[in-house]
């Protein structure tokens, strides 16, 4: 399960025979998840009231420095009655694949004033509240090789009645190693909506190892095991008394660096982050290359959540 590594080569002329196979002319690797999605037939058909609302960034020129965090706020969906969010698909504009490595929307309560504010999520300039929004609920998270998200038919995210939080932040992650300039983006998400109520609302709990300047690795490490906990007091407080049915996992590691000085970092294992160095003249890169969920109740294991042993930095 999780991601795997496909080899591909192919021919454009069909064998003859089994035993008659031209030589490819094309080939290549690519990561790609082939198990654990929802197969096509058992998406469900859109009720005839849906509508669709666009969260874009406003043509954001994308800085030239190697990565970015860029804020912008906007306008959720404008209902006062309950409605479900049963699609959320991720737009990405054409050319600026290779730029465009995650994006992430929040919702929260703020004046409608401040949508279309666009800036640098490091800005000085950013208003108070609208940082704290980065804090917000999410309600869907996207990174490059991700699809669109399709909710199963007895599920939706609610939005609207007392879901009534019009206002959200679209974070947007630019990797621009290149650092290119003078590359506009117009990338987010289309959200398909209906007040055809589902059986059950939709939630997302995010769990994991919060990223600061104390997440250290000391040196001379083979492997390293970074490990996030939810402990039984913090679920007790937060969750329903009758629990949470899980329907899916969405894993996410962070770069960081490290300077040459630092040798023998072969491999680090982590669980909610395994990571490994990329040599570079300069820096080496760490990113997480597997992650795990666990489960325990009453001081026992359950079956684990979800695993991911060969993630991509590049394929989410």
């Amino acid at each position: 399960t999780g991601t795997s590594r496909l080899i591909w080569a192919y021919n454009k002329l069909d064998p003859e025979s089994d035993t008659d196979i031209s030589m490819h002319e094309k080939m290549g690797t690519r990561s790609i998840n082939l198990f654990e999605r929802m197969p096509e037939k058992e998406k469900p058909d859109f009720p005839a009231d849906t509508q669709i609302h666009d969260a874009l960034v406003p043509n954001v020129t994308v800085p030239s420095s190697p990565t970015t965090y860029w804020c912008v706020g906007l306008q959720l969906p404008q209902v006062t009655e309950k409605h479900h969010i049963i699609k959320i698909a991720p737009v990405v504009k054409r050319g600026n694949e290779g730029i465009v490595h995650h994006m992430t929307l929040y919702e929260c309560e703020s004046d409608l004033k401040w949508h279309g504010y666009s800036s640098d999520c490091s800005s000085r300039n950013m208003p108070i509240h609208l940082q704290r929004c980065r804090g917000g609920a999410v309600v869907v998270g996207w990174a490059v090789g991700g699809e669109p998200i399709t909710f199963p038919q007895h599920a939706g995210y609610p939005i609207g009645g007392k879901y009534d939080s019009k206002f959200g932040i679209l974070e947007m992650h630019y990797d621009n190693p290149e650092q290119k300039s003078g590359v506009v983006d117009a990338s987010g998400f289309k959200i398909y909506y209906t007040k055809q109520l589902r059986k059950n609302d939709v939630g997302i709990l995010t769990l994991g190892h919060i990223v600061t300047p104390t997440l250290l690795i000391p040196e001379q490490q083979n492997y390293w095991n970074i490990t996030g906990y939810c402990p039984q007091y913090c679920t007790e407080r937060a969750l329903p008394k009758l629990g949470l049915n899980l329907f899916g996992v969405f894993f996410h590691t962070h770069l960081s660096v490290i300077s040459n000085g630092m040798q023998g970092i072969k491999k680090i294992i982590a669980e909610g982050n395994y990571c490994h160095h990329m040599n570079s003249k300069d820096i080496n890169k760490i990113t997480g290359i597997a992650l795990s969920a666990r489960h325990f109740r009453k001081g026992k294991e359950l079956p684990m959540l979800a695993a991911n042993k060969h993630y991509d930095f590049n394929y989410q």
